[in-house]
């Protein structure tokens, strides 16, 4: 594969170079078809290592599928995605988070089932930030919050450390102790998470501890789009809900010191309880999430799955 597939890939997204498309990919494949010395499309598919109930298994996401403008719909990625199928057989179980373009190929020609859509939630800081040109309502909407703040009651949290840090946190350790492996999802190590967050850049972390030992993690990122600043929580993984609720009440507080508008995490019933508690609420914003595998299993409950945005490029 050379350097001009770029061109390729910014027909969908934005890449600005080479060794940045790579690192998108922990253990990559590619796979692509050339015409007049030009790419015309590719497949790519990241490879996982998937805790899916009794044990781990091999499974793949697929990524940066695109067949280019003026070559679609005449079978190209179907063909491709075969050719795929044929040398990956190993792989267990295969999903994405899919642009809608890339949904209705995978779910019409490819046999992927549609998971669901996992919701985003949201706990807006500064409702200034988000009602720009309304700033009667803006303040009628911090005063609410404000109150709502006073009024919440949250678990006895005090013995709970949570600090900052660049360093990567021991996520082979902490993974060993979370109640929720019945749910499927990407293993944590420290070697996943190193190159995931060497390819998103600037992400810090919190760790949670009690008496000097590990309980917890979250990544999280500051994003600005469309003028709005908020930090994204890219990754948890957590012993206790008291351990993931005092982890999100310090990024909570570190979001208002930096003057951020709001925090987003992307939702799942295990901590469900913990974010009403902590304010948080659906955003009005979702992502598809489509899988297809070779078990006998039941691909269309989202409820088993345990997503994070690490685990793709939507966040």
């Amino acid at each position: 594969m050379r350097e001009n597939i770029i061109s390729l890939i910014n027909e969908i997204t934005t890449v600005d170079s080479y060794e940045e498309f790579l690192a998108r990919y922990s253990d990559g494949i590619h796979k692509t078809i050339e015409e007049d010395d030009k790419y015309i499309a590719h497949l790519g598919c990241d490879r996982r290592l998937f805790n899916l109930p009794p044990g781990d298994i091999k499974a793949g996401f697929l990524l940066d599928n695109v067949v280019t403008e003026g070559k679609r719909k005449e079978g190209i990625f179907t063909n491709l995605f075969r050719e795929f199928e044929n040398e990956n057989s190993n792989l267990s179980i295969l999903y994405a988070f899919p642009l809608q373009y890339e949904l209705l190929n995978l779910v019409d020609k490819q046999d992927f089932k549609i998971v669901g859509e996992v919701r985003i939630y949201a706990k807006v800081l500064d409702a200034s930030g988000v009602m720009r040109g309304f700033s009667a309502l803006s303040k009628i909407a911090n005063f609410i919050n404000n109150i709502k703040e006073k009024s919440r009651k949250t678990d006895d949290i005090s013995n709970i450390d949570v600090r900052e840090t660049l360093q990567i946190p021991n996520a082979s350790a902490i993974y060993e102790k979370i109640d929720f492996k019945d749910k499927w999802f990407t293993k944590r190590t420290e070697d996943f998470i190193s190159k995931r967050v060497n390819l998103h850049g600037e992400q810090k972390f919190l760790v949670a501890s009690v008496e000097c030992e590990d309980k917890g993690y979250i990544i999280y990122k500051l994003i600005n789009r469309s003028g709005i600043n908020y930090f994204m929580v890219m990754d948890v993984l957590y012993e206790s809900e008291r351990v993931f609720e005092a982890m999100l009440t310090r990024l909570v507080e570190i979001a208002k010191q930096k003057n951020v508008t709001l925090v987003a995490v992307w939702y799942n019933g295990i901590y469900a309880e913990a974010l009403k508690k902590l304010g948080f609420s659906f955003a009005k914003s979702t992502i598809p999430v489509v899988a297809k595998s070779s078990l006998d299993i039941d691909l269309k409950n989202i409820n088993n799955w345990y997503l994070q945005p690490i685990e793709g490029e939507i966040y």
